[in-house]
């Protein structure tokens, strides 16, 4: 962040140029930075740099800060996987596949760190993150724990790119999305209602059921253990129900996308009512408020 905002790219960023001096991490090695004045970004004729390390841009000649961004998603997914997003057993290989083909990362590698891999790893480089996302993400990574108010700003910030990506019928990316909220707060009902909005959007009928049903469960579970919120609310979030006294399920005006498994979900609405006492609670209040 320091060398961009002095209109440096360093354009070597590896492993082998981060030193540690006593307790400091230290950036070392500028032999082939530039200096980008007012631009943006500059051409160059030759190719420097490691190339493992190179992004697509550095076969045009392009250098910008979105350079070391790509550098630095390669670094980081050496140190959180272990291993390189573009495997290639030559030169000619490698930059076919920066240029051509997504990054890949072991099926195991935690939602988050995959989130900054490949925010750092967009082929275009105006839409590569910038060093103040990242930031968002290691604040996150070490407030995982603690649920602290950090964590609902951030997801805060995620919700509001859903609503923008909805503008983009960007549906595969707000998936995405939804999953790492998901993975970070199982109780956040927007995330959900998303997730599942998004597969109907795509078509995708089953997979929109399947996420309802999850939703569901996960609330019903959260629920059981103390959580002060009720499970009801999921289903009031899709406007997909009305609940009666018995708690059962009845349709009113479902989506005609799903209309055909309303008997899976009215089943699940039933279960998640036998579990749930506060959902059971809820349903009394709501009755008692608005007779509802």
């Amino acid at each position: 962040q320091y060398i961009h905002s002095r209109g440096i790219v360093h354009s070597d960023l590896k492993p082998g140029n981060i030193l540690r001096v006593g307790d400091v991490w230290k950036l070392a090695d500028f032999g082939i930075a530039r200096i980008l004045n007012a631009k943006t970004s500059t051409r160059t004729a030759n190719i420097n740099g490691t190339f493992l390390f190179i992004p697509p841009e550095a076969l045009e000649g392009i250098i910008s800060p979105a350079w070391d961004i790509w550098s630095l998603g390669i670094l980081l997914s050496r140190l959180f996987t272990d291993e390189h997003p573009f495997c290639a057993h030559n030169e000619m290989q490698f930059f076919e596949k920066i240029q051509k083909h997504d990054p890949i990362l072991p099926q195991n590698t935690n939602i988050i760190y995959s989130f900054m891999i490949k925010g750092c790893l967009h082929k275009s480089r105006e839409k590569r993150w910038g060093i103040g996302k990242l930031y968002e993400y290691f604040s996150v990574i070490q407030d995982e724990n603690n649920k602290s108010e950090n964590l609902d700003n951030f997801i805060q910030k995620r919700l509001v790119e859903i609503e923008d990506l909805k503008q983009h019928d960007d549906y595969h990316l707000i998936i995405e999305i939804c999953d790492l909220i998901i993975y970070l707060s199982p109780g956040c009902i927007d995330a959900w209602a998303d997730k599942a909005d998004a597969y109907s959007c795509l078509g995708q009928t089953k997979e929109s059921m399947e996420t309802y049903r999850s939703a569901l469960q996960s609330f019903a579970e959260l629920s059981n253990k103390g959580e002060l919120f009720s499970a009801f609310q999921v289903l009031q979030s899709v406007d997909n129900f009305k609940i009666n006294e018995e708690t059962e399920a009845i349709e009113i005006s479902l989506p005609q996308t799903i209309s055909g498994n309303r008997r899976s979900l009215q089943s699940i609405a039933k279960i998640v009512g036998k579990k749930s006492k506060s959902f059971r609670q809820f349903i009394r209040r709501r009755k008692s408020l608005n007779g509802n």
